[in-house]
């Protein structure tokens, strides 16, 4: 299972007018000479050729860095480190990518890019997800779905974020979660017409419905994704989804079929350059081999799939590989080696969290202590395998994963049906009208009746609209207190990036004497001494908290407009912290900008400021 090292943001160009699609972008990039039309004329070009020819897309997005530097663009330069991160995330390099994804969330920040910031969490969720940090994942996720509900981003945003979450789930052994999740991604996705999301989605319920032996559904969800990927021309994925689908067939021991896929994705994502996927494959390649009794090409593949996951330090591939060379070993009766390849596989798993890996491992040293005559070690393992696998997967959650894939069915049903009463009822009115018609050329007291019956669904109507206006009302100002929220967070992550550039700055301009470096010193100043992003944040507080400052002003007319500041702050409940990053004072200072408040209000020691400030 993997999700979309491209971040789910970007859709591949379909291989229907593959040529012709190229020519027009070749054209666009041949005609803008300079400025961000050509920085976007690179990025359209990078797009095209992302997930099918890594090589010539590196080629335009180091072009297109050079061409933001010249420019000094802030933007461009955002995308362009975005774009050198991705190429590294697809190919494992994921220290570097981190560097660049990071680098890029600085640039993004300072532009004030809340799409581009998310899409690069989303990337770095991805990170934390391959290193095994599934928490960490967890947490960037979360930020993300709340920035984009406060922003009105687009839903399928959203999708993407439910996508990977779902997968999380799926590792650390939450399927019904996991599950829930990934059906409101497809949700999203079918409702937005967005084909390759949901070519995506279809992947990762094929891996739950594989995690729960359903082995044959997960062939047709992967089928579906396949047949999707290859539509687009999306080489990467298809590897992916062979892979995915050549397991099943495993699964089911079908091992022709198995190793047909299986060495169809390996080759394609050796080609593509893809790590992760080729040393899935040659994993998976192996336990075919292992299945029918060919030990030794088994280990050759197996020992292939270790060393590539090594080399990209991607601890699910590793325990995979770990556990496929134990189950091996256990099948040339070594117990030996088998146990400690399970010694491996279960350390890593703990580590990271995968109640799945570590059942696997706990359950192939049970039958490796058994090879050695250690009947003790192994009951005591194959308890502790029981253990793990009934939380793991327990009565109670296979009926909860039923139930939601029978709400999910239902739902659908139910959303057919009433499409179908729909039309039925539009049928049914407009008979009624004409019916009416007639009735009312022929006699004046029905269509008087008529009209007084009218006049009372006019009266009914305008009632539903001024309710309607009412709720729209109460959605838009709990948007704006979102957006509110957002924005202040966005300016005290831009002043402390802005401050964290000051002081880089200030060290390479003592270290080098160089006039440039004073020239970004005296920018950054003016942009932090700027007062633009507080007015416009003042603006909008106003819009959610009307009459506040004036209301203060009149309670306690001695307060200063920094005071003003400190107390919209504490009406919206920031941390002394955070105030700090905000306003650009030192913590201390904060705490005593609070006590000269308090005592301008005249409260005592037992009385709670944030308390007096929320009642206003």
């Amino acid at each position: 299972m993997r999700i979309c090292f491209f971040c789910g943001y970007f859709m591949a160009i379909s291989i229907v007018g593959y040529a012709q699609q190229l020519d027009r972008l070749l054209e666009h990039y041949h005609s803008s000479e300079s400025g961000s039309q050509r920085i976007m004329a690179l990025q359209d070009l990078f797009d095209f050729y992302i997930n099918n020819d890594p090589v010539q897309a590196k080629a335009f997005a180091l072009e297109q860095m050079d061409h933001a530097q010249r420019l000094s663009d802030t933007l461009g330069l955002g995308r362009a480190s975005y774009n050198i991160a991705v190429l590294l995330n697809n190919e494992n390099v994921f220290d570097s990518a981190t560097y660049w994804y990071e680098l890029a969330l600085q640039y993004f920040t300072i532009a004030g890019d809340l799409k581009k910031i998310t899409d690069t969490n989303f990337g770095l969720a991805i990170l934390a997800y391959y290193k095994g940090n599934f928490d960490a994942a967890l947490d960037l996720i979360d930020e993300n779905i709340q920035l984009l509900k406060s922003s009105q981003t687009e839903t399928k945003n959203a999708g993407a974020e439910l996508q990977l979450m779902g997968l999380i789930h799926m590792r650390k052994g939450n399927y019904n979660i996991a599950l829930d999740v990934t059906l409101q991604a497809v949700s999203i996705f079918k409702a937005s017409k967005d084909t390759l999301r949901l070519a995506d989605a279809f992947n990762t319920l094929g891996g739950i419905e594989g995690s729960l032996g359903n082995f044959k559904e997960s062939i047709a969800y992967n089928k579906e994704a396949l047949a999707i990927y290859e539509a687009q021309n999306d080489k990467i994925f298809q590897a992916q989804a062979l892979n995915d689908i050549g397991n099943m067939h495993f699964s089911l021991m079908e091992f022709a079929d198995a190793t047909s896929y299986l060495l169809r994705s390996a080759e394609l994502a050796g080609e593509m350059k893809s790590v992760d996927v080729h040393a899935t494959a040659l994993t998976n390649i192996g336990k075919v081999y292992v299945a029918q009794g060919n030990y030794e090409q088994a280990l050759e593949n197996l020992l292939k799939a270790l060393t590539m996951a090594e080399q990209t330090n991607n601890p699910i591939k590793k325990i995979e590989a770990y556990h496929a060379l134990g189950t091996c070993y256990n099948a040339l009766k070594d117990a030996k080696k088998a146990l400690f390849y399970f010694d491996f596989a279960a350390v890593l798993s703990k580590e990271i969290g995968s109640l799945e890996g570590l059942s696997d491992a706990l359950h192939g040293r049970s039958i490796a202590y058994e090879h050695n005559n250690d009947l003790g070690e192994a009951l005591r393992d194959f308890k502790a395998y029981k253990a793990v696998r009934d939380s793991l997967f327990d009565q109670a959650k296979s009926k909860q994963i039923e139930e939601l894939r029978t709400n999910f069915e239902l739902e659908a049903k139910e959303s057919e049906i009433q499409l179908q009463r729909t039309n039925i009822q539009l049928l049914e009115q407009q008979a009624e009208i004409a019916r009416l018609q007639h009735v009312l050329f022929g006699a004046a007291l029905v269509f008087l009746v008529l009209v007084i019956a009218i006049g009372g669904y006019l009266l009914r109507s305008r009632n539903r609209q001024s309710e309607l206006a009412r709720r729209s009302l109460d959605v838009a100002l709990h948007v704006k207190s979102r957006q509110l929220t957002t924005q202040a967070l966005h300016l005290t992550r831009k002043n402390e990036t802005l401050d964290s550039l000051k002081q880089l700055a200030l060290r390479a301009k003592g270290a080098a004497n160089a006039p440039e470096f004073l020239d970004i010193i005296q920018k950054v100043n003016a942009d932090i001494a700027e007062d633009k992003g507080w007015n416009a944040f003042v603006k909008n507080f106003e819009d959610v908290h009307p009459e506040f400052f004036q209301r203060l002003a009149n309670l306690y007319p001695s307060l200063s407009p920094n005071d003003y500041r400190i107390l919209a702050l504490v009406k919206m409940n920031f941390s002394s912290k955070e105030m700090a990053g905000l306003l650009k004072v030192t913590l201390p200072g904060i705490k005593k900008a609070r006590q000269r408040i308090r005592k301008k209000m005249g409260l005592h020691t037992k009385d709670s400021l944030e308390a007096v400030i929320f009642s206003i």
